[in-house]
């Protein structure tokens, strides 16, 4: 795989990252981490390429897995 592809790639997961910490926030409620954290814990939790379509499978409902954490990391000050 060539740079641009990487860097297209990287930035479509970006994308994708971002628009699940919408749909949590909206669900949720807001996160007091930066967007770059926020997305940061949300690739981290969904580990893979294929965990991030495993989430992303059943839009607008999310995982309730995630859900969980989410409001457990949030409640903790999202550290």
């Amino acid at each position: 795989m060539d740079a641009m592809n990487q860097i297209q790639d990287l930035d479509d997961n970006l994308e994708r990252l971002k628009a699940l910490a919408a749909l949590l926030e909206k669900q949720m409620g807001k996160c007091p981490a930066s967007e770059l954290r926020f997305c940061t814990w949300i690739a981290t939790w969904t580990r893979t390429p294929e965990g991030l379509r495993d989430a992303e499978k059943d839009l607008p409902r999310l995982p309730e897995a995630l859900r969980y954490d989410y409001a457990a990391w949030i409640h903790d000050g999202a550290k």
